[in-house]
């Protein structure tokens, strides 16, 4: 491997050419691995965070952006994709192979001496997946489409690296790290909260004062806000974003939250994603009485290639999908019965324009 480097106080540049027929990954330890031959490719390598160990080595947290071409092909290199998609589309991939094949899960784990805790973890999408574990699957699985190999190999050294949420990890858990992978790859999204502004909907001084009261030290209650704001942007501002269905509460829209002016504002905006593409935004009316939106906040991702999959916005968190299908046609159906009962849209931004204007003549 051939390095050059450039460092200064705040970024390291490694450009790195894998150039044998043998290329090598490096392990977080300093070792590497060797892999099967592939194709000579171009990296470039930043430190993100540079520390000194006792040895006085400097290390830091890695993260690849592909650049350049494959070398001796005229082909740019495909754009590089969300590590968490590449895991989802292996996930799926993977599971549909093994279910083709006739295997259950223990005797797939077995046959490639896995433990099944690993088979799991691989088709959940928790976890990335190594090219050579990759093809001791492909192979067991007996897909022999060279087309389809080459894809899934391209997915799995996509699969490693740091997701965009991996640099709020103080503040994310492991359960709703997973649910933001399958966020992000949702075509339909769905959400109801029965007290509150759904987060995806939420201004900045909103989240603020809704944090306020749960005595959240400031520098993790911005962390969170933070979050909050990078993630709606990636969802209403990307080009290929969720269709987003969002039915707020009547109680919703009128607690002031942060005061008459923070709630104005928050209501400023409700009107503002109303009106964009992909985004529809009702409101449940008190009039609607009881029914099962008493169950709490909740959201229900779909997906044109998977099970729909349901999230509970409790305090740990909690995700099903195909393996509780009850529960999640319960939600399903609940959500149904709320949109039934809800104002339509036009209604709905006439009520959230009355409410704002209530507040300013206060």
């Amino acid at each position: 491997m051939e390095v050059h480097g450039a460092a200064d106080k705040h970024a390291v540049r490694v450009q790195a050419v894998l150039d044998d027929a043998h290329g090598a990954d490096v392990a977080p330890d300093g070792s590497t691995r060797n892999l099967l031959s592939r194709p000579p490719i171009t990296f470039l390598l930043y430190a993100e965070s540079l520390e000194h160990n006792e040895a006085g080595i400097q290390l830091g947290s890695l993260r690849v952006q592909l650049v350049g071409r494959v070398h001796g092909e005229g082909a740019p290199m495909s754009p590089s994709m969300e590590p968490s998609l590449n895991r989802r589309k292996l996930r799926l991939a993977l599971r549909h192979a093994r279910e083709q094949a006739g295997l259950s899960q223990r005797e797939a784990a077995e046959r490639v001496e896995w433990s099944q805790s690993k088979l799991i973890r691989v088709e959940t999408g928790t976890v990335s997946v190594s090219v050579i574990d990759l093809r001791a699957l492909l192979t067991l699985y007996k897909v022999t489409d060279q087309a389809l190999v080459q894809n899934l190999e391209d997915a799995a050294r996509g699969s490693k690296g740091p997701s965009w949420w991996s640099r709020y990890h103080d503040v994310v858990t492991p359960q709703f790290a997973q649910y933001l992978g399958y966020e992000g790859a949702a075509t339909s999204l769905s959400t109801y909260h029965p007290i509150a502004v759904p987060r995806h909907l939420q201004t900045r001084r909103y989240a603020e004062a809704l944090l306020a009261p749960r005595g959240v030290d400031l520098d993790r209650c911005q962390r969170v806000v933070e979050l909050r704001m990078e993630r709606q942007q990636r969802i209403f501002d990307g080009p290929a974003g969720p269709a987003a269905a969002f039915i707020l509460d009547e109680a919703a829209v009128r607690r002031q939250i942060g005061g008459k002016a923070v709630l104005a504002e928050q209501l400023e905006y409700l009107l503002d994603l109303s009106h964009r593409e992909r985004i529809t935004v009702r409101v449940l009316p008190f009039e609607a009485g009881a029914n099962d939106s008493t169950l709490g906040s909740f959201v229900l991702l779909g997906f044109p290639d998977d099970d729909d999959l349901l999230y509970l916005e409790h305090a740990a968190g909690s995700m099903t999908g195909g393996e509780d299908m009850k529960l999640l046609a319960r939600y399903q159906e609940c959500f149904q019965a709320i949109t039934d009962a809800a104002l339509g849209e036009s209604e709905s931004v006439d009520l959230i324009s009355r409410i704002k204007q209530d507040l300013g003549a206060r």
